[in-house]
């Protein structure tokens, strides 16, 4: 396929290069076959066949094929408002412009659940549409085709094709030949013109448009909120509301707690209730330190630095800490007496207060309970 769209797009779209190089998207929708870009036309309405005059019914008026895409679409079972709030999303991805650059209106269902859909770019609807008046593609005007065949329309280069389920499209007598055999060589009856493949002729029959199918419907992208929906969004918003209680009551108990808490502040300082609290807090917060250094690691630390010179000989367990008193609890132990004696030494040298218990030796060490009493809170 990657050969027939550059041949096709070469040789026989060549005229609308100089029109996309203009556009910094293709803001078209896609032909059905090629997915080419279909740019809106001014095309006079279908061609008169040889040998009699194509009469257009009263309060119908046709738009050219190639301004338009027709579809099938499966719909589930839906109400008719909720059928053509969706149509438009239902054909996205069969086009090439976003949603609202285009219009699409929903046709006749063909069968129980499937539906023909028209689509066509905003900027070709035409401007002068007299009130009442239904706008339909011109390919319409051809008869549906049994399944295998095609109906085709040809004048003057210009042909159009019927397909068996309901939809078609407009191309040129140069792409016909590639498109037919494209598309499985269906067998194809002719209403008018000349075709440069096999075909059989026959007279157009009445017509016999589709009803009720209007380009014009403005409704077909009107969202409605079905049922489900409307209660979907009745329980989002109570679900809003009960945020926003929840939300008030915070702010609420945040606001007393801070009250509570100024009001604490306040009397620990000894501070007047009319006190500004922020003055009082900058008060608190610059108010010079204690040079006392109390607590477990302080008392450690000046432990370990005065016995640094006998940290190799002499070793510690059993520590305990009383918090209340400042003071740390443990067992040291030496090679021998001596070695104890010159630990406790050390320490009371640091400032600490230092109550030795009982030293004891045997097996070749010695040990000692000692207390070590820090700076009281």
């Amino acid at each position: 396929m990657a050969w027939l769209h550059t041949f096709i797009s070469v040789h026989y779209y060549s005229d609308y290069v100089v029109k996309l190089l203009k556009f910094h998207r293709v803001p078209l929708i896609m032909n059905k076959f090629l997915r080419l870009p279909i740019w809106p036309r001014k095309q006079a309405p279908l061609p008169k066949p040889p040998g009699g005059a194509f009469a257009c019914p009263p309060g119908i008026r046709f738009v050219p094929g190639e301004d338009v895409l027709l579809l099938t679409v499966t719909l589930p079972r839906m109400s008719p408002v909720q059928r053509r709030a969706a149509i438009a999303f239902a054909v996205e991805d069969n086009i090439a412009r976003p949603l609202d650059e285009v219009h699409a209106a929903l046709g006749p269902e063909l069968e129980p659940g499937r539906w023909l859909v028209g689509v066509i770019a905003k900027a070709a609807l035409p401007k002068d549409t007299s009130p009442g008046t239904r706008l339909l593609p011109d390919t319409l005007a051809l008869p549906t085709p049994a399944p295998g065949h095609w109906s085709v329309w040809e004048c003057e280069g210009r042909i159009l094709i019927r397909l068996p389920d309901a939809t078609g499209l407009a191309t040129r007598l140069a792409a016909f030949a590639v498109l037919h055999q494209t598309a499985g060589t269906p067998a194809i009856t002719l209403y008018a013109g000349t075709l440069p493949v096999s075909h059989a002729r026959a007279p157009l029959p009445p017509l016999n448009l589709p009803s009720p199918f209007d380009l014009t419907t403005t409704h077909s992208q009107t969202l409605a909120f079905p049922p489900l929906s409307r209660h979907l969004a009745a329980i989002a918003l109570v679900a809003a509301l009960g945020h926003l209680a929840i939300l008030a009551t915070d702010t609420f108990t945040l606001a007393r707690h801070e009250a509570r808490l100024a009001t604490a502040l306040k009397q620990a300082a000894n501070a007047p209730a009319d006190a500004d609290l922020n003055t009082l807090l900058t008060r608190i917060l610059t108010a010079p330190k204690s040079s006392t250094d109390t607590g477990l690691l302080p008392l450690l630390a000046t432990t370990f630095q005065a016995i640094a010179p006998q940290s190799g000989s002499v070793s510690f367990r059993d520590l305990g800490f009383a918090a209340a008193r400042n003071s740390l609890t443990l067992t040291a132990e030496a090679a021998d007496l001596g070695a104890l004696q010159a630990v406790e030494t050390s320490l009371a040298a640091a400032g600490l207060n230092v109550t030795a218990g009982p030293a004891t030796s045997a097996n070749g060490a010695a040990e000692q309970q000692l207390t070590l009493q820090g700076p009281i809170p």
